[in-house]
């Protein structure tokens, strides 16, 4: 998908563990340590999730397709 990377989130809950797709650039603004509460997340096909509340996130990881 272009204009989108794939992304494990880790919650704060051990048990939770999420991979979805967000945006390129709100990737790059959370890496660049960009103050952001929420982030949409997308379906494989492009399609809106929802929304994620960064909150409850302990880690990003960047996986490749």
């Amino acid at each position: 998908m272009n204009g989108f990377v794939k992304v494990n989130f880790q919650f704060m809950n051990p048990d939770v563990n999420t991979t979805t797709y967000i945006r390129k650039i709100d990737y790059l603004e959370l890496i660049n340590n960009k103050n952001k509460r929420f982030i949409e997340d997308y379906e494989e096909d492009g399609n809106s999730h929802g929304a994620v509340n960064l909150d409850q996130i302990v880690h990003i990881s960047l996986l490749e397709d």
